[in-house]
């Protein structure tokens, strides 16, 4: 069995979300050709892993994109996907994992649509339990266009 792992990539500097190469891509091939002559880039891109799972819609949900589900105790919720370390799988809140969510829709992600995300969750980096932060109008806003 094979597992394809996909990336999606923003890029801060021109504010727009790149896709990277679907199936048996070479990340550090990629890097080199991409990125390497360009030390600066690392600075300027936040990458999101594709989860493998979909949403209601059959569309793709990375780290990074707004959902909205309802919980296991049946109320409707809107969270950001991303990694839960204690879990060892993508999920919302700190304890949700997505495989406990039986439906749900993506509605943006943090970068394109931050002002969709919940008020209490502001990115800080992708691909890791730290991705929120509580009232930081700086981080906040840095996906918004201007």
């Amino acid at each position: 069995m094979e597992r394809t792992i996909i990336f999606r990539v923003w890029d801060k500097k021109s504010r727009r979300m790149l896709d990277l190469p679907a199936g048996n891509v070479n990340f550090s091939e990629w890097w080199k050709e991409h990125c390497s002559k360009n030390p600066q880039i690392e600075n300027e891109i936040i990458y999101m892993q594709f989860t493998g799972v979909y949403d209601r819609s059959h569309r793709e949900i990375f780290e990074g994109d707004i959902i909205d589900y309802h919980s296991p105790a049946g109320t409707h919720e809107r969270s950001v996907v991303h990694y839960l370390t204690r879990y060892a799988c993508f999920g919302v809140r700190e304890d949700i994992p997505l495989r406990n969510i039986p439906h749900f829709e993506v509605v943006g992600n943090i970068f394109e649509n931050p002002e969709d995300a919940p008020d209490e969750c502001v990115p800080i980096g992708i691909g890791t339990d730290n991705l929120f932060e509580r009232g930081s109008e700086e981080i906040k806003n840095r996906g918004s266009r201007k």
